[in-house]
Parts: structure tokens; C-alpha cells; sequence
């Protein structure tokens, strides 16, 4: 019978420019007992050496011990998991149900609901902005959903021109890139959108995104 596994591997590398026959060397395969199907997005608890697995076909959360190699326990009814967000305080874990159109707050360690949060079709992508405490999630054909972390109570939204399948905060600085579009927050740390661009990412302009209902 099929298993899925987790494959840990470490890439060796030299300062000298000599050929390596492999880059990539296996140290370690997690089974995930009981999981079928599609596996989504990963998430690293490196505080507590702990890696989170969506498992999009099997409509689980799983959880991995990286200290020990071991599978930890699954978390189950959910429905098409897609994105995580592990925010540093270590107490919750975010995670974007595709078919359920909405994000879940679990307890990092009992993994019971603490709420969940209706957004619309497919909400996909999850990012955590350390500076405004929020959560931000991309989902339907085309927004991105600024949430409170600790809540998930529904901020600001702002509307793009198709569905962000990727997207990453800017650490230092008040942009979100989603693939060729930008969005900024405001001062109130509520994002708006800019024009497309490539590479370079301009600063005002866009439209004032509306609140959240």
C-alpha cells in the first residue's frame, strides 16, 4: 500500500569549485501512517522542532517531531488544508481550508479550534506580518484578507486582478508582493493595492482597501 513520507535532506556543499556527484544526500524518511493523497504547503516550528503538513487529500493536519523523526499526531476535519502560519508567539497555528473557504485557528498544543473565519472560495496562501500582528490570506479570484492574528477577526481586503496563488510580506518594509502585483499596507497596517510591476516595487498609489464585514 502506498504510504506518503517525508524525505529530510541536506545539501553538502564546498567553497571549492569542484563537481559533486550528490548535492542532495537523504538522512531521513518520516512515514505519515494513514495519509492518502495530495500533500500542500509545509511549516517549520523551529522553537519546538516541529514541522506542519497539509494534507490536502486526506483533509488532515499533520504534525512531524524533527527531534526524534518521528510522525506526532494528526489533526483531523479539515477540509482541503492548503496554507500555514506558524506566528512566533507559539501559541496558535493558522490554516486556509481550500474547500471549506475558510481559516482555522488551532491551539499549537492541544489542537483544538480556537475559531474559524468564513473568507470565500479557495483561500490558499497564509502569511504572518510580525510588525502589524496580522495574518494575511489570499483566496477567491483575486484578494488578499488582512485577519488579527490572535482572534481572526476580519480586518481589510484588497482586491487584485486574478487569484494569488504566491505571495510574501516584505520584512522590513510595507509591501506584500504577489507575484507581478504589490500591495501596501497603510499606516494602520491595512493593505491597499498598487499597480503591477515587475521587479521594482513603488512606493503610493492604489486604492484605500474597505473594511472586512
Amino acid at each position: 500500500m502506498y504510504k506518503p513520507l517525508l524525505c529530510c535532506l541536506v545539501m553538502v556543499g564546498t567553497l571549492a569549485v569542484v563537481p559533486q556527484a550528490d548535492p542532495l544526500v537523504l538522512v531521513h524518511t518520516i512515514i505519515l501512517p494513514g495519509v492518502n493523497g495530495r500533500i500542500d504547503h509545509l511549516a517549520v516550528d523551529l522553537q519546538n522542532a516541529r514541522l506542519f503538513v497539509a494534507a490536502l487529500g486526506n483533509n488532515t493536519l499533520e504534525v512531524v517531531d524533527l527531534q526524534h523523526g518521528t510522525h506526532a499526531r494528526s489533526v483531523k476535519a479539515l477540509h482541503e488544508p492548503q496554507g500555514i502560519a506558524l506566528p512566533p508567539d507559539g501559541k496558535i497555528v493558522a490554516v486556509a481550508n481550500g474547500a471549506g473557504g475558510d481559516l482555522q485557528l488551532f491551539n499549537r498544543n492541544e489542537f483544538t479550534t480556537i475559531t474559524s473565519t468564513t473568507l470565500g472560495d479557495d483561500p490558499d496562501n497564509v502569511r504572518y506580518d510580525a510588525r502589524a500582528k496580522r495574518l494575511y490570506v489570499g483566496y477567491g479570484s483575486g484578494a488578499i484578507v488582512a485577519l488579527d492574528a490572535q482572534t481572526g477577526k476580519r480586518l481589510a481586503e484588497v482586491k487584485l486582478a486574478g487569484h494569488p496563488e504566491s505571495f510574501q510580506v516584505e520584512g522590513n518594509g510595507p509591501r506584500i508582493y504577489v507575484k507581478r502585483a504589490v500591495c501596501a499596507p497603510d499606516s494602520d497596517h491595512r493593505p491597499r493595492s498598487d499597480e503591477a510591476g515587475d521587479d521594482v516595487a513603488r512606493h503610493g498609489g492604489g486604492s484605500e482597501l474597505s473594511d472586512g464585514a
